[in-house]
């Protein structure tokens, strides 16, 4: 492992900041620096100090919140922080000093694929860890295999893996998780990163993440990759991941599953919990995989133990190089509540009084709280006491002191910490500034200032305007790309765009590129316009946006345009035919036609005489966008229908499911039939009888006619009579 060097030039080398000397500058973050330094309480051993700016000075609360919960976790596979200190707009955290590097450089150096066992074992271990900080509410948001440190262990075994870097992004922007510069490592980061879907990244973008750098260990290469950051960015949004089978013969189906299930694309099929993948990998570790036969092709997990091994002997030697300095600064006198009395002496400029282990003077008594209070001294040798917040306060002489108010400490005065009696045995001499003396807090604040500016590094701003844009289709909308570099060269900057599902390169016109200054705002017009055909309204679709310049050295930034179609609805009915003849098929069909673009679903009313029944065939239709369907219509008169009328007028009402109405106006139609005279009707029967009698029967006509002459005068005679 190469540390590198910058001793001649960071202004922090070789300073003294709340009693850590700092000694090299040992990696440089998204955030911030992290230097080698040496600690100078817990047995003068080496520590890691990382400096972070925050982004909202207004955030205060939040920020030492995030860190006094990060200061108290405690589990094997996360690193531990020894010590929190803030200056204005800095943060310093203290960290334990993992000596083994990284997870990444160590893959760099294996050259083949790790051992299945190895690996499942390492990710069960880093989820598990995960689940603890996720139950106290921190997630770590940029998980990749540099943030999984190798601390080792002994000869022959696989290292300690430890986490590193949890709630970073939290602390120093917890109000908003979306940047437009990418903040991470875009090939680990889930879809909501980016702002893809309605989710903001949360506990299960890390099972994202963490599912990543799975699928890495297993196929030694991670599921989406691409030269261009749009194209990574779209597949982590929508292209699936091939299974590790696919890649590897002889992946257990069981792997394939916990795998694809971490990478799902929506974070409600995920495992919903860290922990419930961690039980995931332990019983397919214990189970399928125990009794799989161990591939010569993979290296086992001694090889990752071996490379921490050797990056820790790299690092020990730290010690020698650099010894811890010593120079007494002042002296106490402790008198203790059984009435003995202990004189103590401070190799430092400020000292913590408290109960917990690792504090400067351990007072051992369950009154005292974990961190009481804080002693410090300035360059003119004054001391000063502070109360840390304590539950049963510090008192200076009998008068308690506020909480976190640094009050002036006196030789002839007395601080009283519950039972215990402080005085000062002897003042510190007065000290000259140097390089390597005590800083007040303006000092420290003025030296970060001066490292964060010299590590300015090209930024690109981006923001959209609208961010969300309603379409009609056909009609243009116009977003308004604002741009703004800082700490950037003269450079052309130009928009890029890549469609999600359901959209295409036709519905947008890219604007020409553009040199613009450091400092100065550019706006991009960006027009989006729907084709009025073949548009399904109510969907929102998504295209993803990135400013690229023509330097090397400035990052890209991206946002993500999300474009809603307004649901349209517009249809139109006609029944046919219009008039309906009682003597037909008493039949009509209603055709409903959808010229929207969206689908509708169409219920009917209607209104007709108390006379006349219709029926529908259905109660309702469901009509996709372009299409029409036809539906029919059975009518039903009473038999007192038809007395004194000759129509019956009909309205049928179409309803849309989005609001909107149509009405078509139908008539059943009673038409008049001709009477046939009673005296008609006897003859007509008399010729037909006559008829069948002579063709059926044989009977003449004159007999007939006989018949017939004497049946009427026996009628005549019978109704005279």
């Amino acid at each position: 492992m190469v540390v590198p060097d910058f001793t001649n030039t960071d202004p922090l080398i070789n300073r003294t900041i709340e009693g850590y000397h700092f000694i090299k500058r040992l990696g440089e973050g998204s955030y911030g620096l992290v230097y080698l330094a040496r600690h100078p309480r817990i047995k003068d051993r080496l520590v890691a100090v990382k400096y972070i700016k925050l982004g909202d000075p207004k955030e205060t609360r939040t920020v030492e919140r995030e860190v006094a919960i990060l200061a108290r976790l405690q589990h094997p596979n996360i690193v531990d922080i020894y010590d929190t200190y803030r200056f204005e707009h800095y943060q310093l955290i203290v960290m334990e000093l993992i000596r083994g590097g990284n997870l990444q450089d160590a893959l760099n150096q294996i050259g083949g694929l790790l051992d299945l066992r190895a690996a499942l074992e390492m990710i069960e271990n880093l989820a598990f860890a995960l689940g603890y900080v996720h139950d106290a509410n921190i997630l770590h948001l940029d998980l990749k295999p540099a943030n999984v440190l190798l601390d080792p262990v002994s000869e022959g075994q696989m290292a300690r893996f430890v986490l590193t870097d949890f709630g970073i992004a939290q602390i120093v922007n917890p109000e908003s998780l979306r940047s437009t510069s990418v903040v991470g490592t875009p090939k680990y980061m889930s879809p909501e990163h980016f702002g893809f879907g309605n989710n903001k990244p949360d506990r299960r973008s890390d099972i994202y993440s963490l599912g990543i750098i799975l699928y890495q260990l297993i196929t030694g290469h991670v599921p989406f990759q691409s030269p261009q950051l749009l194209e990574i960015l779209n597949q982590h949004a929508y292209t699936p991941a091939v299974p590790p089978s696919q890649e590897i013969p002889g992946i257990p189906p069981a792997l394939d599953h916990i795998v694809l299930k971490a990478l799902a694309k929506d974070p409600a099929e995920r495992f919903q919990t860290a922990s419930e993948m961690g039980s995931a990998l332990r019983e397919l570790r214990f189970g399928p995989i125990s009794s799989m036969q161990i591939d010569s092709k993979r290296v086992g997990g001694a090889a990752l133990g071996a490379i921490a091994q050797a990056n820790g002997t790299i690092m020990t030697a730290l010690d020698e190089q650099y010894p811890p300095t010593r120079t007494t600064r002042f002296n106490l006198m402790i008198m203790k509540p059984d009435g003995t009395q202990d004189p103590v002496g401070f190799e430092k400029t400020s000292v913590i009084v408290g109960r917990e282990e690792g504090v400067d003077l351990l007072l051992d008594q369950h009154t005292v709280s974990r961190r009481h209070a804080r002693i410090d001294c300035d360059k003119n040798g004054n001391l000063y006491i502070t109360d840390l917040q304590s539950a049963n306060g510090t008192y200076i002489d009998g008068v308690r002191l506020s909480p976190q108010e640094r009050v002036l400490w006196n030789i002839s005065q007395f601080v009283q910490i519950r039972g215990f009696l402080l005085q000062i045995a002897d003042l510190p001499s007065s000290q000259p500034e140097s390089d390597a003396g005590i800083f007040t807090a303006d000092q420290v604040v003025n030296l970060l200032n001066e490292v964060h500016n010299r590590r300015n590094r090209p930024s690109v701003h981006m923001q959209l305007s609208p961010a969300i844009i309603y379409i009609d289709p056909g009609k243009p909308q116009y977003v308004q790309v604002q741009v703004t570099p800082e700490n950037t060269p003269l450079a052309r900057y130009e928009l890029r765009a890549k469609p999600g599902p359901g959209i295409s390169e036709a519905w947008y016109t890219l604007p020409a590129g553009q040199i613009i200054r450091s400092g100065e705002t550019y706006t991009f017009d960006f027009i989006v316009s729907a084709p009025p055909i073949g548009t399904v309204g109510g969907k929102t679709h998504e295209i993803a946006l990135e400013v690229v310049s023509d330097q090397s050295e400035i990052p890209s930034a991206i946002q993500i345009l999300k474009a809603r179609i307004v649901a349209m609805t517009r249809f139109a009915v006609a029944l046919r035919p219009s008039e309906i003849s009682h003597h037909r098929r008493r039949r009509a069909e209603l055709t409903v036609a959808n010229y929207g673009n969206q689908r509708e679903t169409f219920t009917f009313e209607v209104q007709a005489p108390d006379v006349l029944t219709i029926t529908p065939e259905k109660p309702q239709l469901d009509v996709l966008p372009g299409e029409e369907q036809v539906i029919k219509l059975k009518f039903k008169p009473a038999r007192d229908a038809r007395q004194n009328r000759s129509r019956l007028v009909y309205s049928l009402t179409v309803h849309a499911a989005s609001g909107m109405v149509e009405r078509c106006n139908g008539t059943y139609i009673f038409r008049k039939q001709r009477r046939i005279p009673f005296g008609t009707m006897v003859v007509w029967a008399i010729v037909v009888l006559v008829a069948a009698r002579l063709v059926f029967y044989g009977v003449s006509l004159p007999q007939q006619v006989s018949e017939i002459r004497t049946l009427i005068e026996g009628l005549v005679k019978w109704i005279g009579g």
